[in-house]
């Protein structure tokens, strides 16, 4: 028994050791905090901090959204069997086309043998030509010694050949130009089986025609060297989006780059999948034109749009200038958003913390709807040694513009 009592003073004089070391290691750690923020307090002193005022600035209201690149226009060919039974194709892919470059030239054999007779035709009629010149030579060769002899009989048969000259003439002058005709008809639609380039661009796509198959997809496709982007925007965002606003496109593929357009159309109807929206919203398609000159995306790459749709004066600051507390997180499973803040410095120096409303968003200026008034000074990019109460000597303030 007397074992146990001392067994059990010993438990609890470990106990009280325990939780003594805990309570100095606490109040030490305080006094460690405690003196750095002293000192942190002091060095404000020496420390230069970058404020900027709160003013008015002009800002656009964007819209962004998820845009595909695709080429503004498309042509594609398909193998047409009116136009003949064979097909040669003239471009190969990649190649760079004008408008009015031939693309595919069908062979007709029946067209052929037509243009072979019509050909042939119309050396016929050259022959007989030549024939009918000789005719003439010779009655003028003759002439002079018909008018000489008075022979009336001889006369009238030189005129009856004459005449008869004349006549044929006039039958081969017919022939001539029925053959002409029908060659030019013929040479007409063997044109016509040539299919020229309806856009200037590059020859994406070729599909050879192997032993007389005949693909059921296109055999030739072009692509234009213009871009344009396809996006879809909201019901809620429809009436402040117009045709010619501005718009910005980023790409994952080069994060340090954006490229330049405008909106060049805007769909009165809703997409097919807006049918598909779980919320119920509805989405229009807008179509963006890249500006000439950029450097080209690839087709079916995806950009963010940022579409620039109001311009407008609100009080603004930089968007370094606002920063979330750490300590009023919302839970995981909260749908509120974290507060936004910023660090605002008063006529006398004090450092105080200002929860503020958000607006518009640009890439370097954020508006505050309700936290600041103008005129005030607000911290440009706050850090660790910023403290609220900490007051900022006069000499150690540089404005800068925001």
């Amino acid at each position: 028994m007397q074992s146990e009592a001392v067994l059990g003073k010993a438990k609890k004089s470990r106990g009280i050791w325990a939780w003594g070391i805990i309570v100095v290691i606490a109040a030490a750690a305080f006094g460690l905090g405690y003196a750095y923020l002293e000192v942190l307090r002091s060095e404000s002193t020496k420390m230069i901090y970058e404020l900027v005022t709160v003013k008015r600035a002009e800002m656009a209201k964007t819209v962004i959204v998820a845009g595909i690149v695709k080429p503004e226009q498309e042509q594609s060919l398909y193998f047409d069997t009116e136009n003949g039974e064979d097909a040669e194709i003239l471009v190969k892919q990649g190649d760079r086309v004008q408008e009015g470059t031939p693309l595919v030239k069908y062979t007709n054999r029946d067209n052929n043998v037509d243009m072979k007779r019509a050909q042939l035709a119309l050396k016929s009629v050259e022959v007989q030509r030549e024939e009918l010149e000789l005719r003439r030579k010779e009655l003028e060769r003759q002439l002079s010694t018909v008018m000489s002899s008075q022979d009336e009989g001889q006369l009238n048969q030189f005129h009856e050949q004459v005449a008869k000259l004349e006549m044929d003439e006039k039958r081969i002058l017919i022939s001539e130009q029925e053959a002409q005709l029908t060659f030019d008809e013929l040479e007409q639609q063997a044109a016509d089986t040539i299919v020229y380039s309806s856009l200037e661009g590059i020859v994406s796509q070729v599909m050879p025609l192997n032993d007389g198959y005949v693909p059921s997809g296109p055999i030739v496709e072009l692509v234009s060297a213009s871009q344009i982007v396809e996006a879809e925007v909201s019901e809620y965002e429809l009436e402040n989006v117009q045709v010619g606003q501005a718009a910005l496109f980023r790409s994952k593929a080069f994060p340090n780059r954006e490229w330049e357009g405008a909106i060049s159309f805007r769909d009165e109807q809703p997409a097919e999948t807006a049918a598909a929206d779980e919320k119920g919203v509805s989405t229009y398609p807008v179509k963006l034109s890249l500006a000439s000159g950029t450097h080209p995306l690839a087709n079916g790459s995806h950009v963010n749009v940022e579409i620039q749709t109001v311009v407008q004066e609100v009080l603004a600051v930089p968007y370094s200038s606002v920063f979330e507390d750490m300590w009023d997180q919302p839970s995981l499973d909260s749908d509120e958003k974290p507060s936004k803040n910023v660090y605002v410095v008063t006529a006398d120096g004090t450092v105080e913390q200002r929860e503020v409303k958000a607006g518009l968003i640009s890439d370097h200026l954020i508006e505050i709807t309700t936290g600041v008034s103008e005129g005030e000074r607000v911290v440009k990019s706050p850090s660790l040694d910023i403290l609220v109460g900490m007051k900022i000597i006069e000499q150690n303030i540089k404005m800068v513009e925001s």
